[in-house]
């Protein structure tokens, strides 16, 4: 291979590199739910699996949080997360259960676990006006038991 073609190989190379590093970080920041703090990152202690690949793969599981963030979006915005196709979601806001009950779900490209504030927000029975956590968690729909195969944290103001 002549000292041209090894320069120009090279440049290539580089060049290549650069796009990548470009686009990873373009992607990183293109960030749909903004003021969100994610605590548990890795499997959870109910999750079966627990590599750090499978980490990465059950984040990508959550698409969406909600609600996004702001002054008083907590009330009027609903709360929850659109999940890929095939997985469910519970939800424990503030240590207390979300009943089924008040659940909506939706079927789109994507599936939507989400329910809105009572009343009485930002002070009802599950959201109160600051640090509001909404534990999440995953499950496959084919599991009847509803076994937790991703836990994490969502959290957000109402006032």
């Amino acid at each position: 291979m002549s000292r041209f073609q090894m320069r120009l190989l090279i440049g290539a190379m580089l060049t290549a590199a650069l796009g990548m590093i470009i686009l990873a970080a373009v992607y990183q920041e293109d960030n749909r739910t903004p003021n969100i703090r994610s605590i548990d990152t890795a499997s959870g202690p109910d999750s079966q699996e627990s590599d750090s690949s499978t980490s990465l793969r059950n984040q990508d599981l959550i698409l969406t949080k909600y609600p996004f963030g702001g002054s008083g979006g907590a009330c009027r915005e609903k709360i929850g997360v659109d999940l890929e196709t095939g997985y469910g979601a519970t939800f424990v806001l503030n240590g207390e259960p979300i009943p089924a009950e008040i659940l909506q779900v939706a079927q789109r490209p994507s599936t939507s676990y989400t329910f809105k504030p009572q009343d009485a927000c930002p002070n009802g029975e599950y959201v109160r006006p600051t640090s509001n956590k909404l534990e999440i968690c995953v499950y496959k729909l084919s599991d009847p038991s509803q076994a937790c195969i991703f836990n994490d944290t969502h959290t957000f103001d109402a006032a």
